[in-house]
């Protein structure tokens, strides 16, 4: 009797072990392949933000260079005493409070 329960109790764990062995490489694959798509994903997300400071980036330096170029305006009128553009002096004005709101938010 002791040999037969043994048998029986082997032969389940055979099957057991069996089932296991086909089971686990779908499992791991499976996980792999979820963890892929997180993985890829965050990629997307750091490539979104690279992207955007890069844009803030070139929106900062032409706005400088706007504000720039206002300023040797402005300059060059008060040299030759003449009266700043008001639009010139209205876009200058404009463009330094957006610069200054990029500075900021940075």
């Amino acid at each position: 009797m002791a040999t037969e329960d043994i048998k029986e109790v082997v032969s389940k764990y055979k099957i057991s072990l069996a089932s296991l062995f086909l089971i686990l490489p779908s499992i791991v694959g499976g996980l792999a392949f979820i963890d892929s798509r997180y993985a890829h994903a965050e990629d997307e997300a750091r490539a979104h933000q690279e992207q955007t400071n890069a844009m803030q980036e070139f929106r900062k330096d032409d706005l400088e260079d706007k504000v720039f170029i206002l300023q040797l305006k402005k300059a060059q009128a008060a040299e030759q005493r003449k009266k700043f553009d008001p639009l010139d002096a209205a876009l200058l004005e404009r463009y330094q409070k957006k610069l200054d709101k990029l500075e900021r938010d940075r």
